[in-house]
């Protein structure tokens, strides 16, 4: 699932994602959004990409909310400022703007992954 307010930022995560054999989606383009169709695809998304400023509801509020629906999900913020020390917890991955292809990449493997460590299905 990727929440980021600028459409040529997600297109652009989109296509990087996809290139790289991943299934992207939802979308979602603010924090109301996300919660709203993360209730929707809780089921089927295992790795969130939340943009840390975004409207209605910030990227810290919405992940604090997916993560009640479901507590195991992956969330990667991606974030051009310093994130607040009291909720990095929240984060499995924080990427700074402007995010590198290769770092995107990794950083979405690697949550995939420790997900399939306990015991998680793709």
């Amino acid at each position: 699932m990727i929440v980021e307010d600028e459409s040529e930022i997600s297109n652009l995560f989109s296509v990087i994602l996809s290139q790289a054999g991943f299934v992207v989606g939802p979308f979602a383009y603010d924090g109301e959004e996300a919660v709203q169709e993360f209730r929707k695809h809780s089921e089927e998304v295992y790795v969130v990409l939340m943009d840390m400023r975004v409207p209605k509801k910030d990227g810290i509020e919405a992940s604090m909310q997916i993560k009640e629906i479901r507590p195991d999900t992956k969330i990667l913020m991606v974030n051009a400022y310093e994130i607040p020390r009291e909720n990095t917890h929240l984060f499995d991955a924080i990427l700074t703007k402007p995010v590198k292809r290769e770092e995107l990449v990794v950083a979405v493997s690697n949550a995939l992954q420790s997900g399939k460590n306990r015991g998680e299905t793709q």
